[in-house]
Formats: structure tokens, sequence, C-alpha cells
């Protein structure tokens, strides 16, 4: 497991960025790329997606889904890319039922998607995914200050 810890958002998205620039080149896999991202509230799970999204070369807002559900973006391909699709979702006011409405299994087995998980412990529908990477974030002793912790992902 590797430990980060950032003071800012920027700091945060940089992080972020520098881990979708990685995903972006890695190799495709059998099903969907899976993200898990667990942490109490306001410790930078959606501003690291952010960050991640924009690695992918999207622009605009981006969101949190903890309203809609779950957001789906189109992602830029290039000749070296392997993911086209990406999946936001805020499993936070979900049960299991809820989201397998909202996220078909399909995209889970979808080799050409990343799917981002917010709250995953509030659902199982992940289990199903094979090899996903769980990122954990939580508060730091200062303003503003990030601790999070991935494994080496590729």
């Amino acid at each position: 497991m590797r430990h980060y810890t950032t003071y800012s958002s920027r700091e945060t998205k940089k992080l972020a960025s520098e881990v979708g620039k990685k995903l972006l080149a890695a190799r495709a896999q059998q099903g969907a790329r899976v993200i898990l991202l667990s942490g109490d509230l306001g410790s930078g799970k959606t501003v690291f997606v952010q960050g991640l999204l924009r690695s992918f070369g999207l622009s605009g807002r981006i969101t949190s889904p903890t309203f809609v559900l779950m957001r789906q973006y189109k992602i830029p391909t290039g000749k070296k890319i392997v993911y086209n699709r990406a999946y936001h979702v805020d499993a936070y006011r979900l049960n299991k039922k809820t989201l397998h409405h909202a996220l078909k299994k399909e995209a889970l087995q979808d080799p050409r998607a990343v799917v981002l998980i917010e709250w995953p412990e509030h659902t199982e529908l992940w289990k199903k995914a094979k090899k996903a990477v769980r990122i954990t974030f939580s508060h730091g002793r200062k303003r503003n200050e990030r601790n999070i912790a991935m494994p080496k992902l590729f």
C-alpha cells in the first residue's frame, strides 16, 4: 500500500491526474477497471475523481452524482487509449437494489469502461468486478490535509 498526503484540492487533483495517466496507458483487462473510493464525508473522493477524469481529457463541469446516483462520461479516444467510457457512482444514499438499476452489470463487464464508485461499502455490486482497486481517503491533522492510501496500481 502506498500512502500520500495532499494539502489542497489542487494537490489531490494532481495526484489523481498522475493515476489517470497511468490508467490510460495500462493494458486492457477482462471487465471494467473498477476503482473504489472509501472515506469520510469531505475527505477528497470527489475531488480525486475530478482530477482523474480531467486526465482523461474531459472538459466541462464534473460534479458529484450524489443526487442523480451516477454520471456517465465519454472519454476522448486516441490511438493508445484503452478506455472510452467512465461511470462515476456515488453510493452514499443507495441500497443494493437501487444501485443495480443505476449501474447495469454490463458496465462492470465492459473492458473499455472505468467505473469509479464512491462509498462502495453501501453496496456489494462491485464484488462482481474483476480486480477492483480500493483507494482510501481520510482527513489529516492540518486544515485541508488529506491522507490517501492506494495499492501500487501499475
